[in-house]
């Protein structure tokens, strides 16, 4: 199951290139346009790795250089299984593999892992150990050199759900312990030479588990998942006090469980999982909580079709950056197979909208591994698709704020009709995208290889090359005065580096709403104001570093 100002947007803003000067498109046929942008496939690495029999990506990351980091699980004829951890750089080049092999040289099975802005890496896994399981943590600094690992074995069988670093850089870890008959919802925080902080074990019923993580700007940590039938919620300070404990059991009465958490601005929990009912299906539940623990509401999602218990396991669950926006995305039946069904809910819990896809084949499995959203509020759902022709295939998809569908694209992989199945993905600060999962490169026996392709995006300015032009313009934005929305022509003579800045009037930043490398042609950009106040604004032309122009423009509301 998968794991993050009321300015100006891009996607708000929905900037497009005009064709020609004599051309004035409307925003519902800009709108169309931006949806025919694909995302350009970068590089791609696959990875088989040394002497294995096979390697299955598990999830990515980025550190503060754009460096990608990838966690494998590696299989060989001699240790069963290993953990396997890869650093590319951002343009796709090889920088290292670390392959670990715990004491016990059994299954190693890697879980999660996260990295710091400097490049240290932390991963999690479980570690067969005098045939039981327990839990491996490993940490490898930005140069691949080895620094520790800890293995926690609290009781007869102990198991990883997630890894994070909070603020302090110190590593927090959970899952579950397995003792004397008990199953602990389990929490370990390690400091970033491994020193045992502490450890927290939750145990109100027989089974208790905790499955994914989320840390706070004040290193709180807030654990999902489990305890025996219900949904459970934790909340542990840094110092590992628990503040509070939260159950939610639905009204059908059945086994609830936890499989997404995150915080919004505010400081709300909003939680996502899934309850039983009789049948081999679930209902999905999202649960809105203050920061107290109290629930505030909780909305049920029973399927696309009538009937409870129509949809399976969501991958995951996002913010706006405003936090007026939630959004998850599942899979659900439709009479003839599974289709990815993402939806969006307002902070208060009206429900803004629901998207299906199905690629229009039946009998077949669409299933979400991860949901992600970008600094414009765009939502992003990666997973796995099957069609008959071509097999199970990488999909990505991507919906603006307002749940329009702004492109799709999809990966087949090295074989034809073969078995691609995508795990995460991430963007980095330039919005390119990075995803990860596991391709088939032979059939029978099946074998696998580790996929990883990097995507970058058209920031939605499609150029005018043949309005040429010697010199750096900037024009006056039209209308002017406008509500909600207007126009900014620019020129620039050469390739540069571009910046549109928007300020207002006391000189601060409200946006930078253009800032990429542009070769020399004619732009127009279509801003949508709505997110402002009335007042005067200004508008800035910046290249390679040096100011070209400054306008200003006026919103009356």
């Amino acid at each position: 199951f998968c794991p993050e100002t009321p300015n100006l947007r891009i996607s708000r803003a929905k900037l497009l290139v005009r064709i020609s000067l004599c051309l004035i498109f409307d925003l519902q046929f800009m709108t169309l346009i931006s949806f025919s942008q694909q995302p350009i496939p970068e590089w791609e690495s696959n990875y088989n790795g040394l002497l294995t029999l096979g390697a299955h990506s598990v999830s990515i990351k980025a550190d503060g250089f754009g460096n990608i980091y990838v966690l494998n699980k590696v299989f060989t004829d001699t240790s069963s299984g290993d953990f396997c951890i890869m650093k590319y750089a951002s343009n796709g080049s090889f920088v290292w593999e670390r392959i670990y092999n715990s004491p016990g040289n059994l299954n190693d099975v890697s879980v999660a892992f996260d990295v710091t802005q400097t490049g240290d890496v932390y991963l999690t896994g479980s570690s067969g150990l005098n045939f039981t399981t327990h839990i491996t943590t490993i940490k490898y600094n930005s140069n691949g050199l080895f620094q520790w690992a800890k293995i926690f074995s609290g009781g007869n069988t102990d198991g990883p759900g997630d890894i994070r670093i909070d603020n302090n850089g110190d590593v927090i870890v959970i899952g579950g312990s397995f003792a004397n008959g008990v199953g602990s919802a389990l929490t370990i925080k390690y400091s970033s030479v491994g020193d045992s902080l502490w450890v927290e074990k939750f145990n109100p019923f027989s089974s208790n588990f905790n499955r994914k993580l989320f840390i706070d700007v004040d290193n709180n940590v807030y654990t999902a998942g489990y305890a025996g039938n219900d949904m459970l919620i934790l909340k542990y300070d840094q110092k590992g006090i628990l503040l509070w404990s939260r159950l939610y059991n639905s009204p059908q009465n059945y086994s609830d469980g936890a499989l997404g958490i995150t915080l919004d601005i505010n400081g709300n929990i909003y939680v996502v999982g899934t309850s039983s009912v009789p049948s081999e299906f679930s209902d999905n539940h999202l649960l809105r909580l203050d920061n107290n623990g109290q629930i505030n509401w909780v909305r049920t999602f029973t399927g696309i079709i009538p009937g409870n218990g129509k949809c399976k396991f969501p991958c995951g669950v996002v913010t706006s950056s405003n936090g007026s926006q939630i959004y998850y995305s599942t899979y659900c039946y439709n009479n003839s197979g599974y289709e990815i069904v993402t939806l969006s809910y307002s902070s208060s819990g009206d429900t803004q909208w629901v998207r299906r896809y199905w690629g229009n084949v039946d009998n077949l499995q669409n299933i979400p591994s991860d949901i992600i959203i970008d600094r414009f509020d765009n939502i992003y759902i990666a997973g796995t698709v099957s069609y008959p022709d071509s097999g199970e295939d990488f999909v990505l998809i991507k919906f603006l704020q307002n749940g329009l569908q702004q492109w799709l694209t999809k990966y087949n992989g090295p074989l034809v009709n073969s078995s691609n199945i995508l795990s995460r993905a991430i963007l980095d600060t330039s919005n390119n995208i990075f995803v990860t999962g596991s391709s088939s490169i032979q059939n029978n026996p099946l074998l696998y290889e580790a996929t990883t392709i990097k995507y970058s995006q058209p920031v939605g300015i499609i150029n005018n090359q043949n309005a040429s032009s010697k010199e750096y313009n900037l024009f006056q934005n039209f209308p002017n005065p406008f509500n909600p929305s207007t126009k900014i022509i620019f020129s620039i003579p050469k390739r540069a580096y571009v910046q549109i800045q928007i300020y207002d009037i006391l000189g601060r930043i409200k946006e930078l709403i253009v800032q990429e490398f542009m070769n020399p042609a004619e732009y127009e950009l279509t801003i949508d104001g709505s997110q402002y106040s009335s007042g005067v604004y200004f508008y800035q032309l910046v290249a390679d570093g040096k100011i070209m122009d400054t306008k200003k423009f006026m919103i009356i509301k």
